[in-house]
């Protein structure tokens, strides 16, 4: 599916008006009596059925099926539902899939939930086989727009086999483990998923262990990290899945387009130059003589490399953050944010262990940490996704909670044990694509510390909200800044050395004086 500028503008408008008619539905009923009244469907509900003979869809001069998917995706963003993926994030998961836009005939497509409606639509009107997981109502309704059949069944019913499967799963991470897990007895030949940036990162051990799987045995082809203003409070990335049945396994292509989106309708992000993005995905090379258009950076990496590098699956060649010293980046893209929590309770069969927690007084003048001054030794030892919060030299602690004081107080790790977790009023940064010394600094200027002030929520307890805190502007240095800020950090850790060790002679003169003062006074 191509969208055309004035299907876009037909479809945009057509929604407007439809939702501003009919404010009093809820973003479920809209998408079905819209659907309804283009498919000519009768409604079971008699409110609906009223409604719905009284819309007159005005889609002349716009091909049909394209104008409603774009009514579709538009209703469900200006209702605030948000289930589906805009257009554009459509528009290259229709692309994306094994055969891209070469669907062969009678090709078997799954469909997995609601959000996935859009797809529903096209890939019946291409007469494909389609199954779909949703409302089916909407089934009905998709079925005569497209003039095919389409085939309702419950999500709870083994995925089909042979098929092509589309699914978003942006909500969250722990739904990827279970779809995989359906897909892979499927005997499936292809499937397209929504993610998140946080999922190609992710190194909690069920994540980990599931990315290993499917990196390992070759059917990761392709991982695209979408921008994070083109779905609402979401950072998207796409991963294309394709069995590996002739046991010989290539190279996972990754493929940066975070910058590859330009502002459209009503201050939404859309994809720019589709195309481009659509050949890094194929590996085109340009034709001999034609012009060189952008393409957005792509790297070729090794089952091998991906597994030695953490199955860390963002590109590694970021040229974007480092080109400009006027980039910035929201601080979730650039790392990971982890709260503090209480330690469980140790049940009577459980082993003992012993924690320490570093509380705010362990953040010394120069933001530095160095001891953990809380003993937690009576409880269970702390389960694998838990771990992760275990502290690593040069991890950020925030504190999140509590007085104005000390809300937004900032230190870093300079020395740890093996033991070390934050405190629940803590929130742990993991700097991932930033420098972390950058990344301290910033978070104790002005500019930052303000920040926090302003965004500060509750009257009892103050504390900083994780989105906030996540939609914090990070500003890019370019190398020379980032040489000179280590320069700096070096010499005030060297100078910091030597107070401490002034201050222990300090003790120690003082400790002989007594001692010479009370011999003298005997």
């Amino acid at each position: 599916m191509i969208f055309d500028d004035q299907t876009l503008t037909a479809g945009y408008a057509f929604a407007a008006q439809l939702y501003e008619a009919h404010k009093e539905l809820s973003a479920h009923d809209l998408k079905l009596v819209m659907l309804a009244a283009v498919g000519n469907v009768p409604l079971s509900s008699s409110a609906l059925e009223r409604i719905r003979q009284r819309i007159q869809p005005h889609c002349e001069g716009c091909d049909r099926i394209l104008f409603v998917i774009t009514v579709l995706c538009e209703l469900d963003r200006i209702s605030g539902d948000r289930q589906m993926p805009p257009v554009r994030v459509i528009d290259i998961m229709s692309h994306i899939q094994a055969f891209r836009e070469n669907m062969p005939e009678g090709a078997v497509i799954e469909c997995h939930g609601n959000s996935t409606l859009p797809l529903v639509l096209w890939f019946a009107f291409r007469k494909a086989v389609v199954y779909f997981t949703g409302d089916k109502a909407f089934a009905a309704c998709c079925s005569a727009i497209a003039g095919h059949d389409i085939l309702w069944i419950s999500p709870d019913e083994p995925f089909v086999a042979d098929a092509y499967h589309f699914v978003s799963l942006s909500r969250g991470n722990l739904a990827v483990p279970a779809f995989y897990r359906k897909l892979f007895r499927a005997h499936y030949l292809g499937a397209v998923i929504l993610t998140t940036w946080s999922f190609l990162n992710c190194d909690s051990p069920r994540i980990l262990q599931l990315k290993q799987k499917f990196i390992s045995s070759g059917e990761l082809r392709t991982v695209i990290q979408l921008p994070s203003g083109i779905m609402h409070r979401t950072l998207p990335a796409l991963l294309q899945l394709v069995p590996c049945r002739g046991g010989k396994q290539g190279n996972v292509r990754l493929i940066n387009a975070k910058e590859w989106f330009i502002f459209g309708h009503a201050g939404t992000i859309e994809v720019s130059y589709l195309t481009p993005i659509l050949d890094q995905v194929d590996r085109k090379p340009h034709a001999e003589g034609a012009q060189r258009a952008p393409m957005p950076p792509a790297e070729d990496v090794s089952v091998a490399a991906l597994i030695l590098r953490q199955c860390d699956l963002r590109m590694r060649d970021l040229q974007v953050l480092h080109s400009n010293a006027e980039h910035s980046e929201r601080l979730e893209e650039c790392a990971t944010l982890i709260r503090g929590q209480m330690l469980p309770t140790r049940a009577p069969h459980e082993i003992a262990h012993e924690y320490r927690e570093v509380m705010l007084t362990d953040i010394d003048e120069f933001g530095l940490i160095a001891s953990a001054s809380r003993v937690v030794d009576n409880v269970p030892r702390l389960s694998p996704s838990r771990e992760v919060a275990l502290l690593r030299k040069n991890d950020i602690l925030l504190s999140s909670k509590g007085s104005l004081q000390s809300l937004g107080r900032v230190g870093i790790v300079v020395d740890t044990m093996p033991n070390w977790l934050p405190n629940q009023t803590f929130y742990l940064i993991r700097a991932e694509i930033v420098d972390p010394v950058w990344l301290f600094y910033f978070l104790r200027s002005r500019t930052a510390q303000e920040y926090f002030q302003s965004h500060c929520s509750g009257t009892t307890v103050p504390q900083i909200k994780v989105g906030d805190l996540s939609s914090l502007q990070i500003p890019v240095p370019d190398d020379r800044q980032l040489q000179e800020m280590h320069r700096i950090h070096e010499d005030m850790l060297k100078g910091v050395k030597k107070i401490q060790k002034l201050k222990k002679q300090q003790k120690l003169l003082l400790e002989k004086s007594q001692q010479a003062f009370d011999s003298m006074s005997r």
